[in-house]
């Protein structure tokens, strides 16, 4: 099977369950912390995709550090997917379960690269503005990368505002290169 149609559909049925149960809100705090943790702690990685840790190790760490934390729902979920031997898939089981979870709620997400960190006024500003613009809430990720040079780069959905410096920079070398081209040709 494909391994994104495996982590929608383990997402989906987690996703339908806690709608049922009426518990998706807490549920989908408990997905934001794992997926925080899949993508900021590479132990935890090296734990779940290791073939040798054998699934009783795993679920007894996952226990250990989640068991107090987590809801009970979310807990034997985690378990099911450990026992059904799908444990690599759960970052993606995860970002495929908070895709879900901000379309029923009409939440756009929205990502800022910049290359120095932005202020909070800034933060609150490119909310307010991705929120005029599609008359919905927001959930902002601040990436920064200083390879950018200055400026931003602004994504929310399919529309990109690429405002960098070095968008710029590559823009105007591309424009000397091809005049000075041009120039040779004649």
């Amino acid at each position: 099977m494909n391994d994104s149609k495996i982590s929608v559909r383990y997402a989906k049925a987690f996703f339908n369950h806690a709608l049922e149960k009426g518990i998706l809100d807490n549920v989908m705090q408990d997905v934001k912390l794992i997926f925080t943790v899949s993508q900021t702690v590479p132990d935890f990685n090296i734990l779940l995709q290791s073939p040798v840790i054998a699934q009783k190790k795993k679920q007894s760490v996952i226990k250990h550090t989640f068991g107090d934390i987590l809801n009970p729902a979310t807990f034997e979920f985690l378990n099911l997917i450990i026992a059904n031997k799908r444990e690599t898939f759960i970052e993606q089981i995860a970002r495929n379960f908070l895709t879900q979870f901000r379309e029923l709620k009409g939440i756009k997400k929205a990502v800022i690269t910049t290359a120095v960190p932005v202020s909070e006024n800034t933060k609150r500003n490119i909310m307010q503005f991705v929120k005029n613009q599609y008359n919905s809430e927001v959930e902002l990720e601040e990436i920064v990368d200083n390879k950018i040079v200055g400026g931003f780069v602004l994504r929310v959905n399919d529309l990109q505002i690429d405002a960098s410096f070095s968008s710029k920079l590559k823009k105007i070398r591309e424009k000397l290169i091809d005049t000075t081209y041009e120039k040779a040709l004649m």
